[in-house]
């Protein structure tokens, strides 16, 4: 990997499956419910992704909870 990308919301069409951060369970949250929690607005996903390759290599969630 080389030159990262700023951060930039996720994308409806980026490819979530091909993640791997080597953790099963993070990886399976990326691929299954990233988008559709950030698009419903439970939460915000924001990505890097490689400057050659586009593959997202890290991301970042932030979800606000009222208690």
């Amino acid at each position: 990997m080389g030159a990262v990308t700023p951060p930039r919301p996720l994308l409806e069409s980026d490819d979530r499956s091909a993640f791997d951060c080597g953790r099963a369970s993070v990886n399976a949250w990326f691929a299954r419910h990233a988008w559709n929690n950030h698009a419903s607005g439970v939460s915000r996903v924001n990505v890097i992704a490689d400057v050659a390759t586009g593959k997202i290599v890290g991301y970042v969630t932030l979800s606000a909870s009222v208690g």
